[in-house]
């Protein structure tokens, strides 16, 4: 489980959606042969849903969805991958949970993909790069070293054991822009 530092009393009292703040370095699973990896330091609102569907898809800041949620937003943030790409994974890494309902995921994946966009198109290539500088794509290979390593939280088991999950990618520190 991811560890999150709490906003001030003085930041929710001027915004009460002020972001949390990532406590621990976080590797997000091994999809399609990338992770991300998310540093300590990064902000984030968990998943950004709006308050009329939260009696469908919980909370924005629980597990186990807040996981995905979390690496879902550096994908977004750092323009790690496409837009689509960054969906899918949302998608693919919160069914590969199991813990999940089908209807919670569908959801969540279909507002995503509608709302997506007008956040994706206020990025600037300054917050790009203030975010990127707590988060990045990791391949297969990267990733093994780091679970290896057993220096950074990881996701649970239940996204797949390792071997299976090892088919495709290798890391260059690159991203894929939409």
């Amino acid at each position: 489980m991811p560890y999150m530092d709490p906003p001030s009393v003085a930041d929710i009292w001027n915004d009460p959606d002020a972001e949390w703040t990532v406590a621990c370095n976080w590797l997000g699973p091994l999809i399609d042969g990338s992770a991300t990896l998310i540093r300590r330091g990064m902000r984030t609102d968990g998943g950004t849903i709006p308050r009329p569907v939260w009696p469908v898809v919980g909370h924005p800041l629980q597990m186990p969805f807040l996981a995905y949620f979390l690496c879902h937003d550096a994908d977004y943030s750092g323009e790690l991958r496409r837009r689509a790409v960054a969906d899918a994974r949302l998608y693919k890494g919160a069914a590969l949970d199991g813990h999940i309902n089908a209807l919670k995921l569908r959801t969540v994946y279909r507002a995503v993909r509608i709302g997506g966009g007008g956040v994706w198109r206020k990025h600037t290539p300054q917050s790009v790069e203030r975010a990127r500088r707590f988060c990045r794509a990791v391949g297969a290979e990267e990733y093994a070293a780091l679970l290896a390593s057993r220096r950074l939280p990881v996701m649970p088991a239940s996204c797949g054991p390792l071997p299976d999950t090892l088919s495709a990618g290798t890391s260059s520190g690159k991203t894929e822009k939409e």
